[in-house]
Formats: structure tokens, sequence, C-alpha cells
């Protein structure tokens, strides 16, 4: 399948790794605030390149290429800093984070923090 229209964003924002979820004394869970935070944020900074693109939500399936950029060596594996950004993106770049079937991503150290995406988007091939 060939990659076709999408959208290319670079966030100003440290990149997060997933937390993990906590519970309460009654057994309720929650997500940290840092993680809620985040989210809203990356949101924000999504909404904010996707209207200065005029790009619509993205639909069918998406190839995603990111570089994340630390100042030094995070502590947290890629997995959980790509988890949490695909959540944060949900709703906002495309419906659901299952239409990803292509993910590359990289952990650079640079002079500065934050993300660089780009989302494709597949045109259907005809061959299943």
């Amino acid at each position: 399948m060939a990659k076709k229209q999408g959208i290319v964003m670079e966030l100003d924002i440290r990149p997060l790794a997933m937390p993990r979820p906590r519970f309460t004394r009654n057994g309720h869970t929650y997500m940290p605030k840092i993680w809620t935070k985040y989210k809203d944020s990356v949101g924000f900074l999504a909404l904010q390149a996707m209207s200065k693109a005029r790009a619509k939500i993205l639909k069918g399936e998406l190839g995603v290429e990111i570089d994340f950029y630390f100042k030094r060596k995070p502590r947290g594996d890629i997995d959980n800093y790509i988890k949490a950004l695909l959540d944060s993106l949900t709703g906002i770049t495309y419906e659901d984070d299952k239409q990803i079937i292509s993910i590359d991503a990289v952990i650079n150290i640079a002079g500065w923090e934050g993300i660089s995406v780009s989302i494709k988007q597949f045109e259907k091939s005809g061959v299943i």
C-alpha cells in the first residue's frame, strides 16, 4: 500500500512515558495528574497543528513516524513514549489508534526536548 495524505507536526513538549494507573484505597483506578496534563497539552498542540494545516481527522489505515528528542538519555522504554503520544492524539488527528498499521520511532539526544510526528494515510491497494 502506498502512503498518501497526512500531517506532520512538531510538538514543543517534553515526551512522557505512559505511566501506570494508580489505585485508591477503595480499589478505584486513576491516572496520575502528570499524565492528564501531558495528554491535554499534546492534544492542544496537535489541534493547533491540524488547524494551521487545515487538515481533517484522518481515516483508514495509517502509518506513523515519530522522533522523540531529549536533552539526555531518557529513563522510559520507547514503547511507553509511543503509547503515551498515540493515546494523546486519538480523537484529534485520527479516530482510533487501531487505525495505525505501521510505526517507526526513534529516540534522539539533542539540544531540545520535543516530538516530531508524521502521520500518513495509506491508499487501498485492492489486494487482501
